[in-house]
């Protein structure tokens, strides 16, 4: 019930109240079946959504979570996105390589969270590609796949992709992007915005 609030509710974009409902059903959980991994990779999954000032609690429950069940790849996709996130690219890389290797046929949001690690570990093209493959993007995500084109001086692609991301969100602007960003380190919040104004995504429409 938990995970469909969140998904109900948008995901990152759920308002506070729905998240807070999902953060006590996911510790309810917890609280009937203290062993059963899921539950605390919810709850997890429910702070991240908070904010950044949860993350380390978001951290002590994807560890518990990998303690319980060290072969769940979805678990291991989601702290390794969680890692990059948080700077570490190559653990978080590391950790969703072998996502992968757990489970080849993966849902697609697998290539998102791959997208960031490589996108935190500075390997656009990489990252560009893994991007690519989500079948349907949003304008968050043209984004992201504009400013990695950028970093490649691939402007034609670049352009391309803030010219569909724009249609999805006219007035979605890089200030906006960059704050909505979960990336902990104001570095790497840096970086994307250097990437969008690089790609034009002010200014190209």
């Amino acid at each position: 019930m938990a995970l469909a609030e969140v998904i109900i509710g948008g995901y990152n974009d759920a308002p506070r109240a729905v998240l807070d409902q999902a953060r006590d059903r996911a510790l309810h959980a917890i609280a009937l079946s203290p062993d059963e991994a899921r539950c605390h990779r919810m709850l997890a999954l429910t702070l991240l959504y908070r904010g950044r000032d949860e993350y380390d609690a978001v951290e002590k429950d994807f560890a518990r979570a990998l303690d319980l069940n060290p072969y769940d790849a979805d678990t291991l996709a989601q702290t390794g996105f969680f890692r990059a996130l948080r700077g570490d690219g190559e653990v978080g890389l590391a950790l969703l390589d072998k996502a992968v290797q757990l489970n080849p046929m993966h849902p697609t949001w697998y290539y998102y969270d791959r997208g960031e690690a490589l996108l935190a570990l500075g390997r656009y093209q990489e990252a560009a590609a893994s991007f690519s493959c989500l079948p349907r993007k949003s304008a968050w995500q043209w984004a992201r796949l504009a400013a990695c084109h950028a970093f490649a001086s691939d402007h034609g692609k670049a352009l391309a992709c803030v010219i569909e991301g724009r249609a999805l969100e006219p007035d979605l602007t890089i200030a906006q992007i960059v704050q909505d960003m979960r990336m902990e380190r104001e570095e790497d919040r840096e970086r994307l915005r250097r990437g969008l104004e690089l790609a034009g995504w002010d200014t190209a429409i």
